[in-house]
């Protein structure tokens, strides 16, 4: 059996809304591609919102964990 080192990275993205929007009122909202989606109102348009940070490779000097395997 062969053994296989994992290491793990963590990507994050930040959004803020402008004039002090609270996501938790909104319809329905989702992010995807880097893109905060938003529906304010049922049946509203999807308004979309681009990130303020975003680390598209992640920092590959410093996993967040390694474990190791068995395959």
């Amino acid at each position: 059996m062969s053994k296989t080192v994992i290491a793990e990275y963590s990507v994050f993205t930040e959004f803020s809304l402008p004039n002090n929007l609270d996501i938790e009122t909104a319809f329905q909202y989702w992010v995807k591609w880097n893109t905060l989606c938003v529906v304010w109102v049922e049946n509203g348009p999807v308004i979309e919102y681009e990130s303020d940070t975003f680390s598209f490779v992640p920092d590959m000097k410093y996993p967040n964990s390694v474990s190791i395997e068995n395959y």
